[in-house]
């Protein structure tokens, strides 16, 4: 059985549960912020050992410059979910680490293989039932995952992903991988795939062309994939944008893709990726999913700001981090 895929970490009376991003205790849902939850997931699979802070920046704040504060904060959060006020749980070791001293077990999924080559990445507002939508959304994402990695060549140093990996390798003796080129890397995709990995985004099959001479700077500036770092303010629910390609007229086109919904997420439906169509004019970027419509800017530091009118009439803002650009200059 080692080919499964764990869907479940469990240690003393708790549980993560690694598809929908949250942690449980008993039949109650522990919300955790996108970085505590990281924070607990990578010293729940390094359970026993110390876990250096350096190597905990890397895992969590990949390529991202952060200090001791936000780690720091991440901990007091999670002892505070946990009831963990006398660091029985997570151990702190002066100037070096943490540990969680727990012994971990790992569950895996119940749904047979052969349903994850079936499943479908798809946007939907529909509500669904929990347990099916639940279901779906597992396949979906690991799915999702396996095929851009596996189109990519990406595989992120984890026994996750090896695992995931293993178990879809069929998936790689059928696909045709995704040019890379001078622009975008080999490099450039596998630090997405990481990213999208570590926050729980199902990416789609990436191919980013080339921005043609003829484009407006103003356009061609928005090429290039954007992740939130906290996800929409409130809900905390993630969110990455990719834009494929702009031509002179300022058409656009690429994807949105969704992140696990959350307690406080106004639409409740699983995780996606979406393909959009969009416009540029006059320094703004506005786009549809078929679910929301957006109107986005760029920042002086490169950032996308996004505002969003949901189905409730109330708005919606992320900010956007780059994490690729065409326009690197």
């Amino acid at each position: 059985m080692d080919q499964m895929i764990p869907q479940f970490l469990k240690f003393d009376h708790f549980t993560l549960d690694l598809v929908r991003g949250c942690l449980r205790t008993g039949d109650r849902d522990i919300a955790l912020p996108p970085k505590p939850f990281e924070v607990i997931r990578y010293l729940a699979q390094n359970a026993g050992r110390l876990v250096p802070k350096q190597e905990l920046f890397g895992a969590v704040w990949p390529n991202v410059i952060v200090t001791d504060d936000s780690l720091v904060r991440c901990i007091r959060e999670l002892r505070s979910k946990l009831g963990d006020d006398g660091h029985r749980l997570i151990k702190t070791v002066p100037r070096r680490g943490y540990l969680l001293d727990a012994t971990v077990t790992e569950s895996a999924p119940l749904v047979a293989p052969d349903e994850a080559q079936q499943a479908s990445v798809r946007a939907s507002n529909k509500p669904k039932p929990r347990a099916h939508a639940i279901r779906k959304y597992r396949w979906q994402l690991w799915s999702a995952a396996a095929a851009v990695l596996v189109l990519i060549g990406a595989l992120p140093a984890t026994d996750l992903s090896r695992r995931l990996m293993q178990w879809l390798g069929s998936l790689a003796a059928t696909t045709t991988p995704s040019p890379l080129n001078e622009f975008f890397t080999e490099s450039d995709a596998n630090r997405i795939a990481e990213i999208a990995m570590q926050k729980l985004l199902p990416l789609p099959a990436l191919h980013i062309r080339k921005v043609a001479a003829d484009v407006p700077k103003a356009a061609h500036r928005f090429v290039g994939v954007w992740v939130s770092d906290r996800g929409w303010v409130v809900s905390e629910r993630q969110l990455m944008i990719i834009v494929t390609h702009v031509s002179k007229d300022g058409a656009a086109t690429g994807y949105a893709v969704n992140g696990p919904p959350q307690p406080a997420s106004r639409l409740q439906t699983p995780a996606n990726f979406v393909a959009f169509k969009g416009r540029i004019a006059d320094d703004k970027f506005s786009f549809s999913d078929g679910s929301l419509d957006y109107a986005a800017s760029l920042s002086p530091k490169g950032q996308l700001s996004i505002t969003a009118k949901f189905p409730d009439g109330n708005p919606g803002w992320v900010l956007l981090d780059p994490v690729w650009t065409f326009d690197r200059d």
